[in-house]
């Protein structure tokens, strides 16, 4: 048979980063079919306090607001399931330098 071992792989595949900006970045993943909700977390690499939020099982995408300009994030995902959490999945991203601010030229 195909299915030598009854393991579950509870990991998301094809994780990417798109939509990247100076305080915000988006991610996608190929759903996983056994998924009820994914946990999300995001950290900057620099170890300060980063976010966390879960999304239904029928997410497969997710952009971060709020972020600092010009800073490595770690973003995971993890698969859930009513009774188990699948081992996380990460992507690093770098957000945009903010662009500076032109004063207004009142002629």
């Amino acid at each position: 048979t195909l299915f030598r071992s009854t393991t579950l792989y509870l990991n998301v595949t094809d994780l990417t980063t798109y939509q990247v900006g100076w305080d915000t970045f988006c991610i996608r993943w190929t759903p996983h079919r056994a998924a009820t909700s994914y946990r999300l977390k995001l950290n900057p690499v620099d170890g300060s306090r980063g976010q966390e939020m879960t999304v239904t099982g029928s997410e497969s995408n997710y952009c971060f607001t709020g972020l600092n300009p010009d800073t490595e994030y770690t973003a995971t995902v993890f698969v859930q399931t009513p009774n188990l959490e699948g081992p996380g999945v990460s992507k690093n991203e770098r957000t945009l330098i903010k662009p500076t601010e032109q004063p207004d030229r009142k002629s």
